[in-house]
């Protein structure tokens, strides 16, 4: 038998057996047995207000992490996973930290944590936060940027949260005022090129240490 025949044969059995362990799923799971609209009502909600901090692949050390247990649902099976992904992108909300790079427009204004997020996940995310210093630089390239040196930045960022809707951050902002939440919109709205997202401002806490608790992206899935 040849190399070909031999691999299309052990495609096919793969196949097979996943075919199987999903049909065994839905006999035997109590949540797999309820219709598709029902679990993905369920899904929805348990990932109401989960939070993921963004940060860069491949470059921290592993650790033991204590996970929110509404991620459990991401680890149960390769159904749920499936299943559940789209509910999370949606559902939670992407922390960026905006770290300060030396070089490149990208990196200059943090913005190349962005793209930390896999093409999947980038297409299906509807929340982001994003610090009071981020928010400064997209402020900073909207209001005072010379278009040449960020004809870069611009094309690579268009497009790049297609499903975008809420976006959160902090800023040094009257909460009463509307001339200032609206113009800090508008900057929002220019700058992704989404002008349907709604900003969510709040003014930074005084004790704001920048620490975070919560899910590490590139821990859920590496």
């Amino acid at each position: 038998m040849s190399l070909v025949a031999s691999a299309v044969l052990a495609s096919a059995r793969v196949d097979n057996d996943g075919e199987s362990i999903t049909q065994q799923n839905q006999v035997n799971s109590p949540l797999l047995r309820l219709p598709s609209e029902i679990r993905n009502q369920i899904y929805e909600y348990v990932f109401h207000g989960v939070q993921v901090k963004v940060r860069k692949p491949g470059i921290h050390p592993r650790r033991i992490q204590r996970y929110q247990p509404a991620c459990s649902l991401l680890f149960a099976c390769r159904q749920t996973r499936n299943e559940a992904r789209p509910s999370f992108h949606a559902a939670a909300t992407f922390k960026f930290g905006y770290k300060v790079y030396s070089k490149g427009a990208l990196q200059l204004y943090g913005v190349d944590e962005f793209f930390h997020l896999d093409l999947d996940t980038r297409k299906g995310v509807q929340k982001i936060s994003i610090p009071k210093i981020g928010m400064e630089r997209i402020y900073s390239i909207m209001i005072y940027h010379c278009r040449i040196p960020y004809l870069e930045l611009f094309q690579c960022l268009r497009g790049v949260f297609p499903a975008l809707k809420h976006v959160h951050t902090t800023w040094n902002i009257d909460p009463n005022s509307t001339d200032d939440t609206t113009l800090l919109r508008d900057v929002a709205r220019d700058f992704f090129e989404k002008y349907d997202i709604e900003l969510h401002a709040r003014p930074p806490p005084d004790d704001d240490n920048g620490y975070f608790s919560g899910l590490e992206y590139d821990e859920i899935f590496d």
